[in-house]
Order: structure tokens, then sequence, then C-alpha cells
């Protein structure tokens, strides 16, 4: 018997729904297959001819009808963590007989490609924030930690970002041809590119940028510390004016002066010969006052509050 496939192979979703497939089943002569309920037994290979099959599943009253048969790929057998980034290809077998031939090439129809671009998909190159722990990596994801990788290995994603975060030269598991970096997103923030609105000028998508405190836009007050105790001079001066002396004037007399804080103190005092003085305060002079800070510490950054998480990127 030989076999003609048509395939429809929703790549992105392998792994969690079944694939539909749909076949043309012919004998040698090339006379269509008889119609009739049949057992088909399913293989992926990732080779043409040849090789051990990576996944097997059979399923029993399946119509072929015409020559023509449709199933869903993984209603048996889960497809579990198949990769279907890379060259794989179907072997069908009916009632237990001799595998069709050839085996058919896993391409993506149509609408698998338009489901890649669909607002339902994840395309390769983006990146999540993931609230799991490292040792739960998802399936087709990595770590945002800087790692060097071969773009054979990961040619999907070599396409997307190039070397825009490194050529491999450096890097986690650097060497032995790796050359292309995934972002280190490590204790960093994302920020979206500013692309000409002139808030963030001057940089391209995946420019680091580093610490930075802008001046406050909000208007704030700080308060003064206690003055600290001082005093300021006494100045005498007589009624008309004259007869300045700092200090301690050579007479008896029968009141105190007060020293003021930061301020000037003038009034009429009238000894008790009933001669009167004009007594001010001296000018301190220029000094300062400091200013109270409260929990100050010597932080590294400005930043806000935040949680940390990992960062994923689609390959």
């Amino acid at each position: 018997m030989t076999a003609c496939f048509l395939l429809w192979v929703p790549f992105l979703h392998a792994q969690e729904i079944p694939i539909s497939v749909q076949g043309v089943v012919r004998n040698t002569d090339g006379s269509v297959f008889p119609t009739g309920n049949y057992s088909l037994k399913f293989r992926i290979y990732s080779t043409a001819s040849g090789g051990t099959a990576i996944w097997t599943e059979e399923q029993s009253d399946i119509r072929i009808e015409g020559g023509v048969y449709s199933a869903l790929l993984g209603k048996v057998s889960p497809l579990g963590n198949i990769q279907f980034g890379q060259t794989l290809y179907l072997g069908v077998s009916v009632d237990g007989g001799t595998e069709l031939s050839p085996r058919a090439l896993f391409t993506a129809a149509p609408a698998a490609r338009y489901a890649l671009r669909s607002p339902g998909s994840v395309p390769s190159g983006m990146v999540v924030a993931y609230a799991g722990p490292l040792t739960q990596v998802p399936d087709g994801w990595l770590p945002c930690d800087g790692r060097a990788l071969k773009s054979t290995d990961f040619p999907t994603l070599f396409d997307r970002i190039g070397t825009t975060y490194g050529n491999g030269s450096s890097g986690m598991g650097a060497g032995g041809g790796t050359n292309f970096n995934v972002p280190d997103l490590r204790y960093e923030f994302i920020r979206g590119l500013d692309r000409g609105r002139g808030v963030d000028s001057d940089r391209v998508a995946g420019s680091f940028q580093g610490y930075a405190t802008g001046k406050p836009r909000i208007p704030f007050t700080a308060t003064l510390n206690q003055a600290g105790g001082h005093t300021h001079q006494r100045i005498f001066l007589n009624a008309t004016g004259s007869g300045t002396s700092y200090g301690s004037r050579p007479y008896d007399y029968r009141w105190g002066f007060q020293a003021f804080h930061c301020g000037c103190f003038t009034g009429v005092f009238i000894n008790t010969l009933g001669i009167q003085y004009n007594v001010a305060t001296q000018s301190a002079g220029a000094h300062s006052h400091p200013t109270i800070s409260i929990n100050v510490w010597d932080w590294e950054e400005t930043r806000p509050v935040n949680t940390a998480v990992h960062y994923f990127i689609k390959y």
C-alpha cells in the first residue's frame, strides 16, 4: 500500500491538544483502498526511513472511505515533549500491515502558518515573567540570563534576535561554536523603547541603561534641625546713638539682658539713674543649620516597590 497525506500541524500547541491529520490510502497498483473501518497505527520519526519511532499510537475503528481517512493524533498516547520545530515524519500502517510508503513529512498547513501569527500564539523571541522556580522551566522557554547558544540549535530564536544581546563569545556556556546570547534580564526592569517619543532618546533595542536619579518634579520641604546653643553680644547705644560698646557697661545696672537666637532684639531700657539707652543684639554673621535626615541609607539604586520573578524567552 502507498499513502498520500495532508497534515494540519499546530506546532505551538501540539503538546496540549491532538494533531489533526488526514491521508489517502491506496493499494500498490494505485487503486483506492476499500471502504470500511480499520485499525491504524501511527508512528512519528525523526528520519525519512529506518530509525526508531519517537512516538507510537494505535487507534481502532477509523473510517476509510474512498481511500481517505481522518484522525487526531494524541487521542490515545499523549504527544508528550515532542519538539515539532525539528524535521519529523509520520508513518502509518493499516490493520497491523506493513507501514505505508513513503513516510509523510510534517509541514505547516496555511492555517497553522496563520496560527503562528495569531494573538493566541507565542512567537519565538517573546519575553515573559515567570513566577515558578528555575527547576520547572516551561517547555520551549529559556531563562533570560545572558547564556550563549548555537544558532544551529535554536535557529528560529537566532532568526528573531540575532546578535543583539551578544555574539556568543561570553556568558554562561560560551564556547564550542556558540554564536549568540539571550538577553540578560537578571535584576533588571524592562523599559519600552522610546522610538522617537523624546522621553528616553538615543536608545536602540537591547541597549543597557545604568543608574540615574532625576531632579524631583514635585516641590518638597525640609525641616531644620535644632539651632544649637549659641549667643549674640549686646550692643549698647546712648540716647543720642553714640558711645557704642559691647559686652558689659561699667555701671551697676539693675536689669539683665537676654541673648536671642537667630534674630535681632531691640528695645529701650532706663537704668536707676534715669539715663536712657537703646539696646540691641549684635548680628550673628553668616552661619547655617543642618536639616533633619530621617532613615537615610546608602542604597545603590533608586527603585519603586517590586517583586522578583524570572524572565524567560521563547525559542
